[in-house]
């Protein structure tokens, strides 16, 4: 490594640190647990993981967590991306040193989405279009109201229209991944039966609990 790249990697961690002290610093001052905002952020991370407790489909936990967990790493590296590129900004945040939406990105959006993903497929409802709905509703609504209480700061002309797409193109990711590995287990399980393939979700949940109690009345009568 030459030495011209050392220097600008110590440039680099130096800077690094300081603007981490710098967030910590903010949120001693503006952000701390002496603010209403601070308990509002607290109270959004909460309250949608116990609506989930409350809600959550047990059937299809896996299922619907991997749709959840997907929405949220999606959410979290691009929000990421977004405030290391100057693009969006959290006044206030949870953790001091930890820039991103903690409440948004891990709790209040990949429940709603992770619900809204649990209904159309228990009622057979069509997931792009409840999906878009849904990304209204977090992009407009929330992203509307997020910016006009200063939860968050747009700049370079972000704004909320492109929080919409963001928004509705992860629920729709997270939709095809999270089909495609169900067509994997499906398929692994129609060679251990034998049968054709099923691709409806609520048919594929059908027959998987069919066979469970099959192979569970055939272990009991064993």
């Amino acid at each position: 490594m030459s030495s011209e790249q050392q220097a600008m990697l110590v440039k680099i961690r130096e800077l690094s640190e300081e603007r981490t002290q710098a967030s910590i610093d903010h949120w001693l001052q503006f952000s701390n647990m002496g603010t209403w905002q601070f308990w509002v952020s607290v109270v959004a991370l909460i309250f949608p993981l116990a609506v989930l407790l409350i809600y959550l489909d047990r059937r299809r936990t896996f299922e619907i967590l991997f749709f959840g967990f997907v929405v949220h790493v999606l959410m979290n590296y691009l929000d990421a991306y977004g405030v290391a590129n100057g693009l969006v900004e959290h006044p206030y945040i949870i953790i001091p040193g930890m820039p991103i939406n903690l409440a948004i990105n891990t709790a209040l959006i990949p429940v709603l989405f992770m619900l809204t993903y649990q209904y159309c497929i228990n009622q057979s409802r069509n997931v792009y279009f409840f999906g878009l709905i849904a990304a209204v509703f977090t992009g407009l609504v929330l992203g509307g109201l997020a910016t006009a209480t200063e939860f968050l700061h747009l700049f370079k002309g972000m704004n909320i229209w492109y929080i919409f797409v963001i928004d509705y193109l992860e629920f729709v990711l997270a939709y095809w991944l999270t089909s495609f590995f169900l067509k994997i287990g499906n398929q692994d399980l129609n060679r251990k039966e034998g049968n054709q393939a099923i691709t409806s979700p609520r048919k594929r949940q059908i027959r998987y609990d069919f066979f469970r109690k099959k192979r569970e009345a055939g272990g009991g009568a064993s």
